[in-house]
């Protein structure tokens, strides 16, 4: 077996991060504040200013920090299909942006339209989930 052996070098590696509490435990501002810090970071890489765009799926809540932090919003809203938050994903790409929140993947699951609602258009199964 021949291996191949090469001198590591650190690269620019595109992170993910869940953010997780209940109603009102400080997701967004924390998001938008964790987001900040890493487009401080990555700008220090980069010969531009990084660009952050939240997908917004909790009415105005989006805005509430909009004097605090830069930052672009869209509108999620139903129906919440999962192939929406790619197609959201794709078009931030897309567009050049380098930090995505999605604010927030609850919908996404128990929303109109979301995981929750197509398992029971399917039927309501557990085979259903196929």
């Amino acid at each position: 077996m021949a291996f191949e052996i090469k001198k590591a070098v650190r690269e620019l590696i595109w992170v993910k991060v869940a953010l997780m509490s209940p109603s009102g435990g400080g997701k967004t501002y924390s998001s938008l504040r964790l987001a900040t810090g890493m487009a401080r970071e990555l700008g220090k890489k980069m010969d531009r200013k990084p660009k952050i765009l939240m997908g917004n799926s909790e009415a105005a809540r989006g805005l509430y920090y909009a004097d605090e932090f830069e930052y672009d919003i869209t509108p999620l809203s139903s129906p919440h299909h999962p192939e929406n938050y790619v197609a959201l994903i794709n078009h931030a790409v897309k567009e050049g942006y380098d930090i995505l929140i999605l604010d927030s993947t609850s919908h996404e699951w128990n929303g109109k339209g979301g995981c929750l609602d197509l398992q029971q258009q399917a039927g309501g199964t557990y085979q259903a989930w196929g």
